[in-house]
């Protein structure tokens, strides 16, 4: 049997009428850059989120860039964040003329607080806090340290969409938020997209100009902008999408319980929840000793387990230039060793599911479950330590 990593390709075809259907619209009302499919999206995340403002963009990348051109960060400014993320968390930073500081990370995989509260300086100015996975980051923490220094606080939601904190949903824990909506996201275009939150509304009128050129009207700019709107085919669809997400979701929290559940036992740590999240398993990653042997073993069964982001950021090429914190980055690194993520998607099936779990069993010696345990109840295990950390 063949477990995909992810099936983007099936979970469209199983939409294929809703999407023709939004394509279609888009289509008979003649309105192919901004116009009112754009504004009902973007009204419709603002509500699902809690938020005043959603604006949407071309890309999860520009929705950084130009969220961090909003809050003014420029040339010679600092902007903390981690190295275990895709690198369009720091291009973004780049992009503006900034300087990444990384630091390091907790055993969540998120930004220790710590290490960031350790690596502020006068050139820090904003912090960006990756809800990684899906799982969010601990914001009370870097909330509560950002207002003490002056520093503007931006989530990278981009892998977390309908993630929570405490009841909040992630993209309005801090002053902007920013997710990708790119295919492979729990809400995903058919294309690239983005959307930045906010409750600010200058932030949200600079966005907005930005993204169309600076423009007010047709012959007014205001300032230097970029092309970076979302088109209207693509708010369509994800309008479509947004109606199933929280089906999608409790997907994904089910295969991760039966991960969860049927794994602890074994020299792995598993992710599990702790007090007030809420997380979405965009990708379900553990941590083994025994990771590449653990891989090339699931990879002979037709598993197709993943290394996400091996090479951290600081190591690659373009990264040889990046501020490190005074500490080092140990736990990154640590987990950059071990990190393992199972096949995890919407539509994935019991017999899938057992297959992955029966992989992993095999390769630690242990019997195969005939079936999946029944009854589970979704992370029965919360609020314990998930995740070793190195030191």
């Amino acid at each position: 049997m063949y477990v995909p990593i992810i099936d983007v390709k099936g979970h469209n075809a199983a939409m294929t009428g809703g999407i023709l259907a939004a394509v279609r619209r888009v289509i008979d009302d003649g309105q192919y850059i901004l116009g009112t499919s754009l504004d009902r999206f973007e009204s419709e995340v603002a509500a699902r989120l809690g938020v005043r403002a959603a604006v949407a963009v071309n890309s999860g990348t520009d929705a950084l860039i130009l969220a961090l051109k909003a809050l003014g960060i420029g040339q010679g400014d600092e902007v903390v964040t981690t190295p275990n993320t895709f690198v369009a968390t720091v291009a973004a930073i780049k992009h503006v003329g900034g300087t990444p500081r990384l630091v390091d990370v907790g055993s969540d995989e998120n930004i220790d607080p710590g290490s960031f509260a350790r690596a502020i300086s006068p050139r820090v100015k904003a912090v960006i806090a990756v809800h990684l996975r899906g799982r969010p980051a601990k914001m009370g923490a870097i909330a509560d340290i950002s207002e003490r220094h002056g520093i503007a606080v931006l989530e990278d939601a981009s892998q977390a969409f309908g993630a929570k904190l405490n009841g909040t949903p992630v993209g309005g824990l801090g002053r902007v938020g920013c997710f990708s909506l790119h295919p492979q996201k729990i809400l995903g275009a058919c294309g690239d997209a983005g959307i930045i939150t906010t409750d600010d509304p200058a932030i949200a009128d600079n966005v907005r100009l930005t993204r169309n050129h600076g423009l007010r009207g047709r012959d007014e700019v205001l300032l230097w902008g970029l092309n970076s709107r979302l088109d209207p085919i693509q708010a369509e669809i994800l309008s479509v999408k947004l109606n199933y997400v929280d089906e999608w979701i409790g997907k994904l929290r089910r295969a991760a319980d039966i991960y969860t559940g049927t794994l602890r036992e074994f020299a792995l740590s598993v992710p599990i929840e702790g007090p007030g999240e809420y997380c979405v398993y965009y990708q379900y990653s553990m941590m083994c000793e025994e990771r590449d042997a653990l891989l090339a073993h699931l990879g002979a069964l037709g598993i197709d387990a993943r290394i996400h982001y091996p090479v951290l950021i600081h190591r690659q090429p373009v990264g040889r230039d990046c501020a490190i914190a005074p500490t080092g980055l140990p736990n990154a690194e640590w987990q950059a060793r071990r990190q393992l993520s199972l096949p995890i998607f919407p539509g994935i099936t019991d017999a899938q599911i057992l297959h992955v779990v029966n992989g992993v069993r095999c390769f630690f010696g242990a019997a195969a479950l005939p079936s999946l345990p029944d009854g589970s109840s979704l992370n029965p295990v919360a609020n314990t330590s998930d995740t070793r950390v190195s030191g």
